[in-house]
């Protein structure tokens, strides 16, 4: 049986700064209002709805019936539409087991609850999603000014902005609230120079004003200023899930405001399509002076253990509060091996409403890594089943925080093609299960708090984006091994025609403004060399303070006609201990075969003291090779 489901209905009343205005009052359990200026009609396989007067029945009938009847596609009537979940769902609108089906939501804004998802496909294929704009009811996240830093710079008082959320302390719409993103009153954009703040808890000193504890003590020389704005997340509640779903296409959509991962694929055969999507900010709250200042409580657009990637064409986004893309799968760890049989603990890969999800399939591909994250050998699955009551035979010391105890283990146990002595605490990563295949294009992403871009897949392809100002790199290409668990090493990615300005303006962590590398236990991993095939070419990287291009744990890179315009001119914002030359353009570790060629220097700052840095196992060819050439007076460029 098919299961679709819409429904309409009334908002709760919810806590703002400075409380409800009459308007707000008003709304609250008001049936649903819609803009009726625009009069198109719904398709004729669908049964006419007026937005402002239909009855959430009336709306589950249209949508059912056209897609019993064979017609193939569902047009809603242009309108607003508040929203909350059906009885036992956390998406408002949930549908399932659909096939080739096309929802139009042209002309029709959607009005969410902040902790709830918009939409959920799930076990579909071939659904198109056109149009429409989806925004919350209340601000997903919130937002005040610094008042004041306290004498042990260990706290700072916040007066949440008018018309913002100022129940920040209940748990039910900010379970926690792990950092803060300082804006420049300005600008409106993330403040230079001033990282994430880690909080330790949050005090309640009035109505609406607050005091944050520090986990560290703000440095002196900290630009962080009373007077500066704060903002943070709530509760992060996915937009747009796609759960094994298969050749989906997202068109022409807006997400306002989103409250988490807006548009997430998790664990389906991919091939999904996103065009032309739009991630901006929220519209201003009734009662506010100030417009938002995030646009979303977390990641753009986040891919993980997909068996294809995604497309990206011609998508923005801006004011996100992580990454504005993330593609990746997951590793499991080895707990047995004997012969051909090795038992992997996979708890991280997502359950299934019955059963649950296997880590991997007969014919996959598995890469293997030591405790160190560096690889071993690679292995072809003959078979997979999951073992109930198992219990490993030993206890496992691991310095991975996921695997630690044994709470929420999977396990598989995995008959491979070939003979496998492999250890226990060792990691596996699926190599059909990344995401790969994604190709990002003619994309834009601005003002991002953490990366742009986030790869750890196959078989990539980035091209014609721009990326302007990130806090942290603009493009990241690492596995995470210990820390978030997410894999993989890079096989055959290209990054090409993309323009990168103003990356790094918080600090750089890993550190350079596009970065492909290996990191873990404090260090670069040093062999066997996990990237292979990665093309940097025809880039321009622009006004990028610090290492514009860092390179480590690879083989086979090609870097060729970049265009490295304005960068050092103001010292690199270092973060951590990682010890590396911060004054150079280009760092490289531990990599092999390395071509550069056609590369060129434009007015490079006193900052500049190296071009190209080497350390450990590096070799290649053109290291010397970069031209240098004025060129004409900067007459203003954005993102610094």
């Amino acid at each position: 049986m098919h299961r679709v489901f819409l429904f309409l209905a009334v908002l709760p009343a919810l806590a703002f700064a400075g409380g409800c205005t009459d308007e707000q009052k008003k709304s609250v359990g008001a049936l649903p209002v819609t803009d009726t200026s625009d009069t198109s009609a719904p398709s004729a396989n669908a049964t006419p709805v007026d937005a402002a007067n239909a009855a959430t029945d009336d709306i589950w009938r249209a949508i059912s019936k056209a897609y019993a009847d064979g017609t193939g596609v569902y047009r809603l009537a242009p309108g607003t539409y508040r929203l909350k979940p059906p009885a036992g769902e956390v998406s408002c609108l949930p549908l399932r087991d659909m096939k080739n089906f096309t929802l139009d939501f042209t002309g029709s804004t959607f009005v969410v609850p902040r902790e709830n998802r918009f939409l959920l496909l799930e076990d579909c294929d071939g659904i198109k999603l056109k149009g429409g704009t989806v925004t919350r009811a209340v601000p997903a996240g919130s937002q005040g000014r610094i008042e004041s830093i306290g004498e042990d710079r260990k706290s700072v008082k916040i007066q949440i902005c008018e018309g913002y959320p100022a129940d920040i302390d209940n748990t039910t719409f900010f379970p926690r609230i792990p950092i803060f993103n300082v804006v420049d009153p300005e600008s409106r954009r993330f403040k230079p120079g001033v990282p994430d703040i880690y909080i330790t808890r949050v005090e309640r000193t009035g109505p609406t004003e607050f005091r944050f504890h520090l986990r560290e003590i703000l440095p002196a020389d900290s630009p962080l200023q009373p007077g500066d704005y704060a903002a943070w997340r709530g509760y992060v509640a996915t937009d747009v899930a796609l759960r094994f779903c298969r050749t989906t296409v997202v068109e022409d959509m807006t997400i306002k405001g989103a409250a988490g991962m807006v548009f997430q694929e998790t664990c389906g055969h991919g091939g999904n399509r996103f065009a032309r999507c739009l991630i901006t900010y929220g519209e201003r709250p009734s009662g506010a002076t100030i417009n938002p200042l995030l646009a979303s409580n977390a990641d753009g657009f986040h891919s993980s253990s997909m068996r294809t990637g995604f497309t990206l064409e011609d998508c923005h986004t801006e004011g996100l509060d992580d990454d504005a893309v993330a593609i990746h799968g997951a590793y499991a760890m080895v707990t047995e091996s004997r012969g051909n049989t090795v038992i992997l603990d996979s708890r991280t890969v997502m359950a299934q409403r019955s059963g649950n999800h296997p880590f991997c399939a007969p014919g996959d591909r598995l890469r293997v890594y030591d405790t160190t994250a560096a690889r071993v050998t690679e292995a072809t699955v003959r078979s997979v089943k999951q073992l109930a009551g198992y219990t490993p035979s030993a206890e496992i010391i691991t310095s991975s925080r996921f695997f630690k105890s044994r709470a929420g283990a999977l396990y598989w146990e995995v008959e491979l093609e070939q003979p496998a002595d492999l250890k226990p605490g060792w990691f596996v990563a699926n190599t059909n299960a990344l995401g790969s295949d994604f190709v990002i294009r003619n994309c834009s992403m601005k003002n991002q708090r953490a990366r742009a871009m986030f790869l750890r897949a196959h078989n990539g392809v980035v091209e014609d984006c721009t990326i302007e100002g990130t806090l942290n790199a603009a493009i990241l290409v690492m596995p995470e091994v210990l820390w978030w668990n997410e894999s993989d090493y890079v096989r055959n990615l290209t990054l090409r025609r993309n323009t990168i300005r103003g990356a790094g303006l918080a600090n750089q962590p890993f550190a350079g403004a596009v970065t492909v590398a290996a990191y873990e236990h404090g260090a670069y991993v040093t062999s066997p060399h996990g990237h292979e095939g990665v093309i940097i070419e025809d880039n321009t990287f622009e006004n990028n303070d610090g290492i514009n291009l860092l390179l480590s744990s690879s083989t086979d890179v090609q870097i060729r006609r970049n265009r490295f315009i304005r960068p050092m001119h103001v010292p690199a914002r270092k973060a951590g201990t990682i010890e590396i030359n911060y004054a150079a353009l280009i760092w490289i570790a531990h990599t092999r075969h390395v071509t550069m060629e056609n590369n060129r220097l434009q007015s490079p700052g006193s900052c500049l003291e190296k071009v190209v840095d080497r350390v450990g196992d590096v070799t290649g060819s053109g290291f010397e090779d970069i031209v240098r050439e004025e060129s004409p007076p900067n007459k203003g460029v954005s993102g610094k």
